[in-house]
């Protein structure tokens, strides 16, 4: 529980309803983030507030991203969900989250 205090002043509206929903459609996804060869990377929740993001990463096959850091330094928690899988193009599609704590 401790590690939340410093998110609560983020999440604290989010949760009481007093800011409105952001929704990000697909067209208005940012791409201008860090990118790796085979991998597409666009932002969909970034810049609102320095401690969470969510971002949408389409891998293609075979390929692999190099260790790195995202943000300042501090303790970054991940989830890396797969959201489809196309068999036809073989493609995977993740959602990205990360917490900086």
């Amino acid at each position: 529980m401790t590690s939340l205090l410093p998110l609560l002043k983020d999440l604290v509206p989010i949760v009481m309803g007093s800011s409105p929903v952001h929704v990000t459609r697909s067209a208005d996804l940012d791409s201008s983030t860090g990118q790796t060869e085979g991998m597409i990377r666009k932002g969909a929740i970034i810049k609102k507030s320095d401690k969470l993001c969510a971002s949408v990463m389409i891998a293609h096959p075979h390929t692999a991203s190099a260790v790195h850091h995202h943000g300042e330094q501090g303790q970054t928690l991940t989830k890396l969900a797969p959201i489809m899988t196309s068999a036809s193009e073989r493609l995977l599609y993740y959602r990205y989250n990360c917490l900086r704590i």
